[in-house]
């Protein structure tokens, strides 16, 4: 009888431990959605935090000084946006819409906005302060239209200020 017993109990032990382990993957396989789709809320939610910074010239009518412009220039040094800026230099002489200088536009890189005139970062704040380099001067009290160029995938990938 006692053989019986352990028997029993054995046979039970099995089966809870089995229905146990059924009912934490039919939990687990209902949830991996809802997972993936808190995943895909949540990388949402940091691309629009790290962009949020750029919300202040992101649509119509969004200006900036020429000072906010210099400033932006040197505090982007190490990201992937490219800065665009069309002085008062390209507006006199009638330029086309891709003339203007790109602030940190890799070497060899076509930018897509001024791809003439490339500058990287480690020279921008000698330049842009020079006033015998025209083109590439930047008044600080100038006013800029500002605007938000992004990717396929929504992130920014320039920003662009033409001098008014």
């Amino acid at each position: 009888m006692d053989a019986v017993k352990k028997i029993i109990y054995f046979a039970v032990g099995i089966i809870m431990t089995v229905g146990f382990i059924v009912m934490g993957m039919t939990i687990f396989n209902k949830s991996k959605d809802t997972i993936a789709s808190t995943n895909a809320q949540y990388d949402g939610l940091i691309a629009r935090y790290s962009d949020i910074e750029y919300s202040v010239y992101d649509g119509s009518g969004a200006t900036a000084s020429g000072s906010e412009v210099k400033d932006l220039i040197k505090r982007l040094t190490d990201t992937g946006v490219t800065i665009y800026v069309k002085n008062g230099v390209y507006l006199k002489n009638n330029s086309t819409d891709e003339d203007g200088v790109a602030y940190n536009c890799g070497n060899g890189e076509v930018c897509g906005y001024g791809d003439k005139n490339r500058i990287d970062f480690s020279v921008a704040s000698e330049y842009m302060n020079d006033r015998s380099r025209s083109m590439f001067y930047i008044n600080s009290n100038a006013t800029f239209d500002a605007q938000v160029h992004r990717d396929g995938n929504g992130i920014i990938d320039c920003l662009s200020f033409v001098q008014r």
